[in-house]
């Protein structure tokens, strides 16, 4: 075994505990650190290495490493770099290997957002990143990340980078993240075949790219200039036609967009005169293939609500809502939600003020398997959209609405024009005024002391889904979509 590391790595480890070495281990530890360190990688990893944090690795050829786990996880991992390969061990789990290979990344997933996460956002980075690295293998995924996730990570065909942001301003990540994209997407750029775009900040680094010979995919699922000012309501004037700036020149310099609604594609004609090249492919969900198990802490009958907490997705008015059913004490709501800290401490305040806190189940950040298995015995799924420029210039597409579906759950949602690109109203959904907190409760009445009325409900929404909304599906779309960039086909009017 060789005793040198490679210059190229930095190993930082720092102790938690005390490790209890007798005196013999510590001379020879003294006498022979990194022999003694190699050593134990590979033999104590499971017992020895319990009290080290996360490791943080640099080496010149990360883009020539490979592994073979589908489920890696390099959290609180403690790695190696020599001539040989990236010894990867973890706490209570085995040592892998990472064996290097000379295949560079032939195309790009940019997002500018935190992968993995508990929310619809990175399930659909999930679902369209490994369609595009199954098309184009192998695949380099960028996103930001948190103090939880490595900055570098290897699954499957694809790599990971993540950006370690330690700004609180907004407007600042987004230029790290612009920074960052264009660095990495510099070092690879001669591999690459098609990069495929969430997000401006990262799509304005794509198209900077010079002499680019790669296609370039913006898919386009939000508008930072329509959704931020609900978020930061001092944001500018002058600011946001800068961001719009931004966004039209990704939307016109794009090769081929994609959007998840036909809302969202009539908005994105608007701005750029034409629909040659938009493709609309929507959210989708699998059919499960057995039920899932009831959460022991479920009550017997209750509401559930999954997804973030933003105000635009109502999440007052089905409080309010809660409100006039009162006489229902036995009907819990179920909160399967993410979001920031302000935000969800100013609803539990708002739910005391109604008096409604004894009736809510907060479960926060919950793993998909998890939150299906709320979502599966819940009575009814509620989406409470309310009316406003986010949900009906911009439009979206739900993915709690499609979840819903595919567990057969009976929903009541908001009559919008993207609502009702996924649901009829008594036929595979029930649909009401948008911030009509009384409406909203009489449906949920009606369809709670009418449950063969729901269960129809259910049952039809879960049949629409199998026929269209599939990520299956969808994911032949994405694929075709790639297919004719990749020939050179070009997109008729439609």
């Amino acid at each position: 075994m060789n005793r040198e590391v490679d210059c190229g790595l930095i190993i930082h480890l720092r102790k938690t505990r005390q490790t209890g070495l007798n005196r013999d281990q510590i001379y020879f530890g003294l006498f022979w650190p990194m022999l003694l360190f190699i050593l134990m990688v590979f033999r104590f990893s499971t017992h020895f290495y319990k009290g080290y944090n996360k490791t943080i690795i640099s080496a010149p050829d990360l883009y020539k490493c490979s592994i073979t786990n589908s489920d890696a996880d390099f959290r609180g991992s403690i790695c190696l770099f020599n001539q040989a390969g990236l010894l990867c061990i973890q706490p209570e789990k085995r040592i892998r290997f990472l064996e290097k290979s000379q295949t560079p990344p032939k195309a790009i997933y940019c997002a500018f957002d935190t992968y993995p996460a508990p929310k619809g956002a990175a399930i659909h980075i999930r679902e369209f990143s490994q369609t595009l690295f199954e098309f184009s293998p192998p695949g380099l995924l960028l996103a930001l990340g948190d103090n939880s996730l490595p900055s570098w990570q290897i699954e499957d065909n694809c790599q990971i980078r993540r950006l370690q942001s330690n700004s609180n301003n907004h407007l600042i990540r987004t230029f790290e993240f612009y920074d960052f994209v264009r660095n990495q997407i510099e070092t690879v750029k001669q591999s690459i075949a098609i990069a495929h775009f969430r997000d401006p900040w990262g799509g304005q680094a794509i198209l900077d790219v010079e002499n680019r010979s790669f296609k370039t995919v913006f898919e386009v699922n939000a508008l930072p200039s329509i959704e931020l000012p609900s978020k930061y309501p001092g944001l500018s004037k002058n600011t946001l036609e800068k961001i719009r700036a931004i966004e039209l020149r990704c939307l016109n310099e794009a090769d081929s967009v994609i959007c998840p609604s036909y809302t969202i594609k009539e908005f994105v004609k608007s701005l750029i005169g034409s629909r040659k090249k938009i493709q609309v492919i929507a959210n989708g969900a699998e059919l499960p293939e057995e039920m899932p198990v009831r959460p022991e802490t479920a009550p017997g009958s209750y509401l559930i609500y999954l997804g973030a907490v933003q105000g635009w997705q109502g999440i007052e008015v089905l409080f309010k809502a809660m409100q006039f059913l009162r006489d229902l004490p036995e009907l819990h709501l179920v909160l399967c939600v993410t979001g920031s800290k302000p935000r969800l401490k100013s609803l539990q305040k708002l739910a005391e003020h109604l008096q409604i806190s004894e009736r809510l189940i907060w479960n926060l950040r919950l793993p998909q398997k998890e939150a299906h298995q709320w979502l599966a015995h819940a009575r009814m799924s509620v989406v409470p959209l309310v009316e406003c420029s986010r949900n009906l210039v911009q439009g979206c597409c739900p993915l709690k609405i499609v979840e819903s579906m595919a567990h057969g759950v009976p929903i009541v949602a908001s009559d919008l024009p993207v609502v009702r690109e996924l649901l009829r109203h008594q036929d595979c959904g029930y649909l009401v005024r948008p911030d009509r907190p009384a409406e909203l409760a009489r449906a949920i009445r009606l369809l709670y002391l009418h449950p063969e009325k729901s269960r129809e409900l259910g049952k039809a929404a879960r049949s629409l889904l199998q026929k269209k909304f599939t990520w299956h599906i969808s994911k032949n779309k994405l694929i075709q979509v790639y297919d004719d960039l990749i020939n050179s086909k070009c997109y008729s009017e439609v």
